[in-house]
């Protein structure tokens, strides 16, 4: 429910709006659940409002759905997620990196690109 709100509400909002890989992780979640596997639900007066899933693999969570209503603001539901989540190095990847920064969390850089080593081929045209 709380994805298909978000979904509707994001339509809106963005120019695309991506669903397949979001949904095919809760149907895993659910499905195969397992101790490296995570979601929790903000619960407000309305219901459930907001879910924030992770994985967990080598000491290191990684974020991998969060999503919430209008009735949530996106700062709330961070903090219910990384509270959940605890003192585990988490990688959150680059969405909402305002929102993260105002969090007091910094920005590391996982991998780069080295384009100087990537050789130019010419195609004849």
């Amino acid at each position: 429910m709380v994805f298909r709100d978000w979904a509707a509400w994001a339509g809106g909002r963005h120019f695309m709006v991506f669903r397949g890989h979001y949904l095919r992780w809760l149907e895993d979640y659910f499905e195969h659940r397992s101790d490296r596997t995570h979601l929790v639900g903000v619960v407000q007066d309305a219901g459930i409002t907001g879910i924030f899933g992770w994985e967990t693999w080598r000491g290191l969570a990684q974020v991998t759905i969060a999503k919430h209503t209008p009735a949530l603001s996106g700062r709330e539901l961070w903090v219910a997620g990384l509270q959940a989540i605890g003192s585990i190095p988490t990688l959150c990847g680059s969405t909402a990196d305002v929102l993260k920064e105002q969090l007091g969390l910094e920005p590391h850089p996982s991998w780069l690109f080295d384009t100087s080593k990537l050789g130019r081929k010419e195609t004849g045209q």
